[in-house]
């Protein structure tokens, strides 16, 4: 296992005085420092605050730290009434002589924020940029929680008793401005100053209101945190060529989300507050039926209702357990405290009912053929769709950035926040809001008939159209490439559907495969029962192939296999064992990945990114290579495109804006809108098809939408 070590030599952590006294005292030895920045809350586009709708947060300090642990400080006054920071023009010429200066190097801990930051302010990062936060997570990539103050204190003993300090001194102004309100709205004698104070929702929104000497400390002290991090870490990547090369591919990819963030996503306005009625509306009736069929009041948020109808009422066969990370074991059933009971099946273990094991009754049972089980699905999955997705907080959000938007002629804008450190696999994930939910029309919430509409709510900017090209299957391409199976390879690049070639090639001998491709286009009423009865069968090896596929990447067994094709584990074990047999290749692969993570502690994707796993959990070995294979694929894809659109034929005229997965969504100009547009993105797709060992480029689809993301028409490219 990795272990970061601490530097040779850990810096003092001395503070300068006034900059413009001291003529900013502050040497680049190296020519390569650390910077943090103090805000006013965490949000660039608009930040909920408690007596005011938004406001955009801003630096008002910044701290530097060299690699000899010399420290310099520059801060700014914060109007507290309105939070505008009144920068002093001499103290941001000190700042941009630093920060645009291409050839000193900049260390950050979360680069993307602390960049955005000081561009608020009209002072771009110029040069080589390190970040210590992606750093930490290439080493570690289970290394919970990501943040600075625990690491530091881990890692280099640096505790946080000055973030104590900081946060009790402005505690004590927060709770002084609050009673100063209090008796205000009493209309009592109050600090009528005090009274007009806009207060965040958050104590870090509000550090500039603390003691400033405090405030300092604190700041230098994360700026020598992020430094020492810094030195640790590369030790640990000059050592690991293959980790090193990772870290610098996800340095590359800052650019392009702090690119993304930046443009943010058109939205429709209208659009989204019928969306948010329509999901409102299948959601109270779904209460409603529910509430009836079980005689009384049913939260399907409630873990604690939902695994006692399921696994107490219905009888169904727990997927999976919860299990605490900290304590590494198990967490006790909340119904018999661990004692066993019919909920837990007597393991003790609290039963998770989670979106897995809802989807997967979703796809194996009709209407209400199972009891009422279809409507408590529906109900949790219109929830997701309605609060998980976001949309309603992507209307909140857009809102806000009206307020302050930039180009008026673009409408309410989103820009979500893309975390590259959210996963352990290394797969981009995003918040406010979560841009992951917004999922396809085929995704498996389409099961539950609750049709699927937040596409509609995205639209381009006038003069554009959205471009959506996506990898087609990539993780059953990349298990078979993984798995040196090139016999499926080989069919797979002559064209077609991955899952149904898969189960043509176990499975094609029960059904005839012509005749089943040419009813597939025919009115099933016309259609004789021999003939339905062989299309029955060539859909159900499809899905039989698919679901079997995903059990594996995902480390699925059995059980979980038996319930997603809805049969017995005993005809479930037959399937695998035909699987196994046609395919011995990917058996063989699973297994040898399964023994190397025993037996080394960690493996590696195809990139070198390197997992550690706990031994007692090496099945999730190969769904961490397949993954994680997929998921710096697509970002390999997303800086080649960034490339592409910084070329002279498309700069200005195309944006990436949204990876959701494994497709891209990229704003193109109707000046540029092409086919030879669409094939030039295409191409860099696929470019590092010969480094995963695909001997034709990985098939990439394109769909066109012109008005709205959801009316995207496929095209041939």
């Amino acid at each position: 296992m990795v272990k970061l070590v601490m530097p040779r030599k850990r810096p003092a952590c001395p503070l300068v005085g006034d900059f413009i006294t001291h003529g900013f005292p502050f040497r680049t030895p190296g020519n390569i420092f650390a910077v943090d920045t103090e805000t006013t809350g965490l949000d660039a586009w608009g930040t909920r605050l408690v007596d005011r709708p938004t406001v955009p947060a801003r630096p008002f300090a910044a701290s530097f730290c060299n690699t000899d642990g010399e420290t310099a400080y520059l801060r700014w006054k914060v109007n507290p009434e309105t939070r505008d920071v009144i920068i002093d023009p001499k103290q941001l010429d000190l700042l941009r002589a630093l920060m645009e200066n291409p050839a000193l190097e900049k260390v950050f801990f979360n680069a993307i924020f602390d960049k955005r930051m000081v561009r608020t302010l009209g002072v771009m990062t110029l040069g080589m940029v390190w970040d210590a936060m992606i750093g930490m997570h290439t080493i570690k990539p289970d290394e919970m929680p990501l943040a600075l103050k625990p690491l530091s204190r881990k890692y280099l003993e640096i505790e946080d008793d000055d973030q104590t300090a900081l946060k009790a001194s402005v505690l004590a102004v927060r709770r002084q401005v609050q009673a100063a309100k209090r008796q205000a709205a009493k209309g009592r004698p109050h600090d009528t100053t005090l009274a007009r104070y806009s207060l965040s929702d958050d104590t870090e929104g509000d550090y500039f209101l603390g003691d400033p000497d405090i405030c300092e400390t604190y700041a230098v002290r994360d700026a020598l945190r992020t430094i020492s991090l810094h030195i640790a870490e590369m030790e640990e990547l000059e050592s690991d060529e293959q980790l090193m090369s990772v870290y610098k591919r996800e340095l590359r990819l800052t650019n392009v989300i702090e690119d993304m963030e930046q443009r943010g996503t058109r939205l429709d306005n209208d659009r989204i507050k019928s969306v948010i009625g329509y999901y409102t509306g299948i959601s109270n009736k779904a209460r409603k039926e529910i509430a009836e069929e079980a005689g009384t009041e049913f939260n399907p948020n409630s873990p604690k209702q939902m695994t006692a109808e399921f696994y107490g009422k219905r009888g169904y066969t727990p997927l999976a357990y919860g299990f605490n990370k900290e304590k590494n074991e198990k967490t006790r059933c909340q119904h018999c405290k661990g004692h066993g009971c019919n909920i837990c099946q007597d393991t003790g273990n609290n039963p998770k009912c989670d979106a897995d094991f809802l989807e997967g009754i979703a796809i194996t049972h009709e209407a209400d053929a199972a009891g009422n089980d279809k409507l408590i699905v529906k109900d949790k999955l219109a929830h997701a769709l309605l609060y998980e997705s976001a949309c309603d907080t992507m209307l909140s959000y857009a809102k806000n950035y009206d307020k302050y938007k930039v180009n008026d002629d673009c409408g309410h804008i989103i820009h979500p926040n893309f975390k590259q450190v959210g996963t352990k696999t290394g797969r981009l994930s995003a918040e406010k809001p979560n841009m992951q939910n917004v999922a396809s029309d085929e995704s498996g919430k389409k099961r539950v008939d609750v049709d699927y509409k937040l596409r509609e709510c995205f639209i381009p900017r006038d003069g554009y159209v959205f471009y959506i090209p996506d990898y087609s299957q990539i993780e059953v391409w990349l298990l078979f490439l993984r798995a040196g199976a090139m016999n499926v390879v080989k069919v797979l690049a002559a064209g077609g559907d991955a899952h149904q070639i898969v189960a043509d090639f176990i499975w094609g001998g029960t059904y005839n495969l012509k005749e089943a491709k040419d009813a597939s286009h025919k009115d099933p009423s016309t259609l004789s029962k021999s003939a339905l009865a062989n299309l029955k069968m060539y859909k159900q090896t499809r899905k039989r192939a698919k679901n079997l596929q995903f059990c594996k990447i995902y480390g699925g067994g059995v059980t979980k296999i038996a319930t997603m094709i809805n049969c017995p584990k005993a005809e479930a074990e037959e399937f695998i064992a035909d699987y196994d047999e046609r395919l011995p290749e990917v058996k063989k692969f699973m297994h040898e990945t399964v023994v190397k993570a025993k037996r080394d502690g960690f493996i590696r994707n195809g990139y070198g990114r390197r997992y550690p796993i706990d031994r007692r959990f090496a099945y999730r070995a190969t769904n961490y290579d397949i993954q994680g294979t997929a998921a710096d694929l697509i970002k390999q894809a997303m800086i080649n495109v960034h490339d592409l659109q910084l070329s002279p034929k498309y700069r200005g005229k195309m944006h990436i804006l949204l990876t959701i997965h494994d497709e891209l969504i990229i704003e193109v100009h109707h000046s540029v809108d092409s086919v030879q547009t669409q094939r030039d993105i295409a191409e860099a797709m696929s470019r590092d098809y010969k480094l995963l060992g695909s001997p034709i480029p990985f098939p990439i689809g394109m769909k066109v939408a012109k008005d709205r993301w959801s009316e995207s028409i496929e095209t041939k490219i």
